[in-house]
């Protein structure tokens, strides 16, 4: 049992116990209410449906609890039945007041029946459906949190083992142990992409983490070579010297830190599920469809303290080739040290050549950039937007291509 599976008991348990505690203050207004499709709403109603979807829930838990293996269904009809239970009083007290206000309106200007059905249904079914959505995303996403700390947990524990079978000197092993977090680590991001990875071989993981930029060109020979020194641990023993065993455990360990990167900032996650799409909007610059991106590129950036990375180099680029109008959005009147910040790592996020696209791209793209901006410099008439232009420029300007061997 989790930490939020337990969570989730303690509250349902919770509740249900508040609302045996109020069973006589119920009692004593158990005839208040108001009346709705001919029928008379009363507290005494509204307390029994409480109970119920309470109760249903617990039980659901309990069933959960008592199934040998995590069912998914129990796990929908507990949630369902728990953001129900607490949708009702809200709506119940809703219902009241629009009653009551379409009264008071038909005290001066008469209200058919059928324009009042109409009126109190629309308002009481769009609060429902708006209260049940946020509540079920809200746990939905509690609960998702909660596997990916169990994930993690479970993968550090593993590194941790794979570190000790290092230090021991049993490096195939080692290898053995730190491999299994470099499969799932793909897996887990390429699904957080929205990719389709059911039943795919670690081979069939590398060829799809090359395509959608989580590792590099230059990395995918290391990637291969754990592979077989994968395999070869798995048939022979001591097959697998001290090195090997090392820069396995130490890309196990990069691939979690992208994880968590990944997983744990709203604006990256939303650029990387749509990074084709973002990258074809900055090059168009539709003015509509860019907002959100510059929004969100905005709060990857503001996320990670104005860091940069290779993760989100690439929409700085396309946007200074393209579009330098969008990254002048990004620190528009924005805290200055944001700006300062990634001034201070663009020249290494830009010009350094992590893919292997080789020193002509490279120039390619710093003479694109360069050209652009003076563009942009010369048409702008805002002084704030073309001083942060200018900034930017010159520290392209300064900048120096970088080749990783």
């Amino acid at each position: 049992m989790d930490d939020f599976f337990k969570t989730k008991v303690g509250f349902s348990i919770g509740l249900l116990a508040v609302v045996f505690t109020i069973k006589p203050i119920v009692d004593a207004y158990s005839s208040y209410g108001f009346l709705f499709l001919g029928t008379n709403i009363s507290v005494k109603y509204a307390y029994f449906f409480l109970t119920a979807s309470l109760g249903l829930a617990v039980y659901f838990i309990s069933a959960q609890f008592a199934s040998e293996k995590h069912v998914e269904t129990l796990n929908y009809l507990s949630d369902a039945c728990y953001v129900f239970a607490l949708v009702i009083p809200p709506l119940f007290v809703t219902l009241w007041i629009i009653t009551v206000i379409l009264d008071f309106i038909d005290g001066y200007f008469k209200i058919t029946p059928d324009v009042r059905t109409v009126v109190t249904l629309l308002i009481a079914g769009y609060i429902a459906k708006y209260m049940y959505t946020i509540l079920a995303k809200v746990i939905k996403k509690k609960f998702w949190l909660a596997e990916k700390n169990k994930e993690r947990k479970n993968d550090i524990q593993i590194l941790a083992r794979a570190s000790d079978l290092l230090h021991s000197g049993m490096y195939d092993l080692s290898v053995l142990e730190s491999t299994k977090v470099v499969r799932t680590s793909l897996r887990r991001l390429l699904a957080f992409r929205g990719i389709a990875i059911k039943n795919l071989r670690l081979s069939d993981l590398l060829k799809l983490s090359v395509k959608h930029k989580i590792i590099n060109k230059e990395d995918i020979d290391l990637y291969y070579e754990i592979r077989r020194n994968r395999n070869r641990s798995g048939r022979m023993i001591d097959s697998i010297d001290k090195s090997i065993a090392e820069k396995v455990l130490k890309l196990s360990r990069v691939l979690i830190i992208k994880l968590d990167f990944s997983e744990k900032y709203s604006g990256y996650e939303w650029l990387e599920k749509n990074r084709n799409k973002v990258l074809n909007v900055f090059k168009t610059g539709n003015a509509r469809s860019t907002k959100k991106a510059v929004r969100m590129l905005r709060l990857a950036l503001s996320d990670w303290d104005g860091d940069v990375s290779l993760e989100i180099s690439e929409f700085f680029e396309v946007a200074l080739m393209f579009n330098p109008k969008l990254i002048i959005d990004i620190f528009y009147k924005q805290n200055p040290s944001l700006l300062d910040s990634w001034l201070e790592n663009s020249g290494v996020m830009l010009f350094t050549d992590f893919e292997g696209r080789g020193l002509d791209n490279l120039k390619k793209n710093k003479r694109d950039i360069f050209k652009s901006l003076n563009l942009y410099i010369e048409r702008t008439e805002n002084p704030t937007r073309k001083n942060i232009a200018e900034l930017i420029l010159e520290k392209i300007k300064s900048s120096e291509i970088i080749l990783v061997n």
